[in-house]
């Protein structure tokens, strides 16, 4: 991580940059919404180490990066109605001297004057506001596990949802009482997380995210089938060790019962 970049500070836990949560979250990429952007479903992207060229990528980030980007483009053209799509790769500007890998849709109704290479200037314009792309971010992130299925990159980190109660009742190592009918922990990644919000727990405003280290789980943490998506979700066989959480913070809910990401949970590990 770089002290002075704002992309590595949004992955590290110290202000996400943009409003909407993950769309997905791979091994060595995430895939958010572009914020400010006034163009809804603008994609990146973000390398989550720092690198500041595509020369300094590995061929394992390469490939992952290859096989992120098919269903990606097929999603914004089923859900925009694109003519197509624009994938570039920057690096630059103040602060965000960060690789990561634009993804934009391009419709019917764009104007000419913003196409091309001055397709950048949406990103000049008045943001959408936050609300908007937080609902275009849940929509996509659904159609995503649809077209791509499950994805066999795992993340570094998986998430746990637990009210604030049995959280604070807990001894030394979590053990949710769902483990006796279930036989494992139920977690998620970055970008299932706030689906399994909406669909347990609409409203509830007494839970916490706990944010955990996967690699200190190692085969304990098993992926598999689960909910109606194509997609596979980590299961936990175990007690959760107090040395694999990294984090514990509140689940922010919206008046209207929905839950945003927290802006304050690293993603990427250090």
């Amino acid at each position: 991580m770089a002290e002075d970049c704002w992309s590595c500070r949004s992955l590290g836990g110290g202000g996400r940059i943009s409003p909407g949560s993950p769309v997905f979250d791979g091994r060595y990429w995430v895939l958010e919404h572009a914020y400010p952007s006034g163009l809804a479903g603008w994609l990146v992207l973000v390398l989550k180490r720092h690198a500041a060229a595509a020369h300094e990528l590995s061929s394992e980030e390469f490939e992952e990066l290859g096989v992120l980007v098919e269903p990606t483009v097929r999603m914004l053209r089923d859900a925009f109605d694109t003519e197509k799509e624009y994938v570039l790769l920057l690096a630059e500007g103040e602060h965000f001297r960060h690789v990561h890998v634009h993804v934009i849709p391009v419709g019917s109704e764009m104007p000419e004057e913003l196409r091309g290479a001055a397709v950048l200037g949406w990103l000049k314009m008045e943001p959408q506001p936050s609300r908007v792309i937080e609902e275009v971010c849940k929509d996509l992130s659904r159609r995503f596990a649809l077209t791509a299925g499950d994805i066999p990159t795992r993340p570094g980190r998986v998430f746990h949802l637990v009210s604030v109660t049995d959280w604070e009742g807990r001894g030394g190592e979590y053990m949710p009482a769902s483990f006796d009918s279930d036989g494992f922990i139920h977690c998620a990644t970055a970008s299932q997380v706030l689906r399994v919000a909406d669909a347990l727990f609409p409203g509830r405003d007494d839970l916490f995210i706990v944010t955990i280290d996967a690699a200190v789980l190692g085969e304990r943490l098993v992926w598999e089938d689960c909910y109606e998506l194509n997609e596979r979700y980590p299961h936990l066989y175990g007690p959760l060790p107090a040395e694999a959480v990294v984090s514990v913070v509140p689940m922010p809910c919206d008046d209207d019962g929905s839950f945003r990401f927290p802006s304050d949970v690293a993603i990427a590990t250090p």
